[in-house]
């Protein structure tokens, strides 16, 4: 046994490279003119992956006085920037100042944001020892229209209007039984799997994608290596063109998992073991992808292995969770807030533990669970705690699959049943 878990080993080095994380992008001056309601505002701005990001205060004191203005508070103990709307500016000096035309030095912000008290899912990036946020996310956050001309380049801000989404996030939990499978459908027009239940709900997953008008899986997530999770991913895999696989640094000696490595061989896609610290994406047109766990390099319990991926678009936020149990969830430190919750473990008793749903502070919850199953889940505990939460609960052996969609501020769900 021992020799084969070796084997397992080698072969899973052979074929994944590691994870690095989140890759620090290049920042240049933006070339872009800025209009706020009509009025030219020179901006200290940069363009990172092909989008405009401002720090916090220049917006602020561009929009002071407007139908938006906001104030912005700095935490430096707790690295926290707090966001308070419909009060003035107070002005510290500094803002809407030049840049020095210099590229600048870039690496991800570890600042929390929160407006009104409540956090926020916005991606940012440290220049020059400031935070640097892009225009898009804060204009949904605090509803104020942003525009882009191409033709003139000329970036607009309105504040007399409420902000529009450009795409919709659509979300599906899909059906399996006893078992997980979430696809996502980004604002890009990309596409993100994660898991694919047992191997007998292989076909379903495909023709449900199919029937989606699926072509290719751009990114393809295997939380951790158990049957109910990797089983159908054989399958998937031979019936997609395919981006890029992920999954943690967690072998198994099952035939399933020997035949969920040998597919990803064969599907040429290439492969990254990642963890607590890594980004899937950082900008699909507004959405990002996060890994928050897991955090430990081994664990007794390959549920513990489980990625737990962060999805934020616009101020909203989806929390896949995976099987990660309560010792998982006790060692992320990274912002888990979240409007849904992909409840973790089929809603075991050992998972969702109360402090870490607190955490979360979800208003929907997800549980995908087999109608009957022997397992005795979702458990009575679970349930009271969700409900405690004040979470509106669906369960795909109630509701069947269940599909939610994102413009960025507003979340609507529908169900199969």
């Amino acid at each position: 046994m021992k020799k084969l878990r070796f084997l397992l080993l080698a072969l899973l080095a052979a074929l994944l490279l590691a994870g690095t994380g989140l890759a620090a992008p290049a920042a240049t001056a933006t070339s872009s003119k800025v209009l706020v309601n009509g009025r030219a505002v020179a901006f200290e701005a940069y363009n990172i992956d092909g989008c405009n990001y401002f720090k916090l205060r220049d917006l602020a004191m561009a929009l002071a006085g407007s139908e938006k203005q906001f104030d912005v508070g700095w935490d430096g103990t707790g690295n926290a920037v707090t966001l308070t709307s419909g009060k003035a500016y107070t002005p510290v000096g500094g803002e809407l100042s030049a840049g020095s035309g210099k590229t600048p030095a870039v690496c991800a912000s570890s600042a929390a944001v929160s407006l009104d008290g409540r956090a926020l899912s916005l991606r940012a990036w440290n220049i020059n020892d400031y935070n640097y946020f892009k225009l898009r996310d804060v204009g949904a956050s605090l509803d104020f229209g942003v525009g882009w001309n191409g033709a003139e380049n000329t970036v607009t801000i309105d504040t007399s209007t409420g902000y529009t989404a450009q795409a919709v996030l659509a979300v599906h939990f899909l059906d399996v039984g006893q078992g997980d499978s979430e696809f996502v459908q980004l604002p890009s027009g990309k596409t993100l799997l994660i898991d694919a239940g047992e191997a007998e709900y292989g076909d379903r997953v495909v023709a449900d994608l199919k029937a989606l008008g699926v072509t290719k899986l751009d990114y393809v997530v295997a939380t951790h290596p158990h049957a109910d999770h990797i089983g159908g991913m054989s399958k998937v895999l031979s019936s997609f063109a395919i981006g890029a696989v992920y999954v943690p640094n967690a072998v198994t000696t099952t035939a399933t998992y020997k035949y969920f490595l040998a597919a990803v061989k064969s599907c040429g896609a290439p492969a990254y073991v990642v963890r607590a610290g890594a980004s899937l994406f950082a900008d699909e047109d507004g959405a990002a992808a996060a890994v928050l766990a897991p955090n430990s390099e081994s664990y007794d319990d390959l549920n513990n292995y489980s990625l737990v991926l962060r999805l934020s678009y616009g101020s909203r936020a989806f929390l896949f969770t995976g099987d990660a149990e309560a010792l998982s969830e006790k060692e992320i430190t990274a912002n888990v807030q979240a409007d849904v919750l992909k409840v973790g473990h089929h809603g075991s008793s050992s998972s969702t533990n109360a402090a870490f749903l607190a955490r979360v502070a979800p208003s929907y919850a997800v549980i995908e669970v087999g109608a009957g199953n022997d397992y005795g889940h979702p458990a009575a505990q679970t349930l009271s705690r969700l409900a405690g939460a004040g979470a509106a609960v669906y369960r795909t052996d109630k509701n069947g699959s269940v599909t939610m969609r994102c413009d960025g501020k507003n979340i609507t769900v529908s169900t199969e049943r």
